[in-house]
């Protein structure tokens, strides 16, 4: 199961990388197939509108079925076919048509890994769990800066993306076999699983009151990081893919750092309340 995490690690890196890479690769995008700032923000929203709406029915799913082949499946056909439809796109339809199936691609690996710690794991680890892989997760935000910049520099934005559709179809391969099935644990007497438990997570007052948090918190983040550094460090400073990636990879960093700060700090100061009151301001 440690090696099944593993390598839902290395595939929530992928996630984070396709959510972020269009930044670094707008310029070429532009220059190679007339690819507007809108195209592009609008294929970064289908992005996160697939990646949104897989979230509920893989819930579903890993209650019933196991993080298993949800996971393998997905990555395998979203993130192995999407990075070869982005490799080989000649329109800014293709392009969006790419992120659609990325979005599935990056849907079910940081869920999958949360499914397992909650069954395998104590509780009071749990947030330092989620922290770590967030973290390393990040790792793919990062690659997505200076380092994607550096390889399109060298062989060019359809072989970087033909390596990343390599790398997700590894991963799904090796998730085929360090994975199992099996819950950990059984299930709690009296807990719903499927669409039971999801209407009952909606009653849950705690979750209701962080989702507007969530909004209001990463989509500002996730827009300027995920496209919007790129079109207009362009356009206002000037700046090439490999400067554009520069600056991302600051703030790649600080996310990373970020998450594995947050599980430890919030032991160490005892409130979650002021941990997130702080991370706020």
């Amino acid at each position: 199961m440690k090696l099944g995490i593993f390598f839902l690690m290395l595939g929530y890196g992928l996630s984070q990388f396709y959510r972020s890479f269009l930044a670094v690769l707008s310029p070429a995008l532009a220059e190679d197939l007339g690819a507007s700032a809108a195209d592009l923000s609008y294929a970064s929203g289908i992005w996160f509108l697939v990646f949104a709406a897989a979230q509920l029915p893989i819930g579903v799913a890993l209650d019933r079925y196991g993080p298993r082949w949800i996971s393998v499946i997905l990555v395998a056909i979203g993130g192995g076919g999407g990075g070869v439809m982005m490799a080989l796109a000649h329109t800014p339809q293709d392009i969006t048509l790419a992120m659609a199936f990325l979005g599935l691609g990056g849907a079910p690996v940081l869920m999958a890994a949360y499914f397992i710690f909650a069954r395998a794991y104590p509780a009071a680890l749990f947030s330092t769990l989620a922290g770590v892989i967030i973290g390393v997760g990040c790792f793919g935000n990062l690659a997505g800066s200076a380092p994607l910049a550096f390889v399109v520099a060298q062989v060019g934005w359809r072989a970087a993306m033909g390596g990343v559709a390599l790398m997700a179809i590894g991963v799904a391969v090796a998730l085929a076999f360090a994975l199992s099935n099996q819950n950990p644990t059984p299930k709690p007497v009296g807990q719903a699983l499927g669409s039971a438990g999801l209407l009952s997570l909606f009653r849950n007052k705690q979750v209701l009151l962080i989702l507007p948090m969530i909004i209001v918190n990463y989509a500002p983040n996730a827009a300027v990081r995920g496209l919007w550094a790129g079109p207009y460090l362009a356009d206002v400073f000037g700046m090439d893919a490999q400067m554009i990636g520069n600056v991302t990879m600051g703030m790649a960093l600080t996310m990373a750092v970020a998450c594995f700060a947050f599980g430890p700090l919030e032991r160490l100061i005892g409130s979650k309340k002021i941990l997130i009151l702080g991370a706020n301001i």
